[in-house]
């Protein structure tokens, strides 16, 4: 059965029933941005509350979080991430996943260059009731730069060849 549509020998796909073409076709991820896993606190702001949620993972463009709160497919809220400010999005998918529910969210503006990652730094700390600032996550690792990383590897290596010659002296004598 043909529906008018032509296709040039080259993208012809002799063999492979149609049903299997689509299912692919519908499976493709078709993120032109590169999804970020972040695994990070964040709110939720719908018009008249706000909620604690779990940002799984981040694009540009939209986000997938894991809520106690029960919203219909289409709701647009406000989200705020730590390192990035707040965003509108649309729900364009929801799951339930036992008490919880998990959806995809779409942002109604690209977040900005560099927001995914700055999401992923250490930034994020807790308010204590007393308006005290707590870690929630354990501090960032120190990073050296790379005039220090180029001096510790010449270090390493210069006192490897210094046991090295060293172990070759002691081996002449003996």
């Amino acid at each position: 059965m043909t529906f008018g549509l032509r296709l040039p020998d080259q993208f012809r796909l002799e063999g492979i029933p149609v049903a299997s073409v689509v299912h692919s076709a519908r499976s493709f991820d078709r993120r032109a941005d590169m999804r970020l896993s972040i695994d990070r606190p964040a709110v939720l702001r719908t018009d008249d509350q706000a909620y604690e949620i779990r940002v799984d993972d981040l694009t540009r463009n939209g986000c997938r979080i894991t809520a106690d709160v029960d919203l219909e497919v289409d709701t647009v809220v406000t989200l705020g991430f730590a390192g990035v400010g707040q965003s509108r999005a649309q729900i364009v998918r929801r799951e339930e996943l036992g008490d919880a529910f998990v959806y995809g969210c779409y942002f109604e503006q690209p977040l900005p260059s560099g927001a995914v990652t700055a999401s992923t730094r250490n930034n994020i700390g807790r308010l204590t009731d007393e308006g005290e600032m707590i870690e929630a996550f354990s501090p960032a690792e120190v990073k050296l730069g790379a005039r220090h990383r180029m001096l510790l590897i010449m270090g390493i290596s210069g006192a490897l060849w210094a046991a090295i010659a060293g172990g070759a002296f002691i081996f002449l004598l003996v």
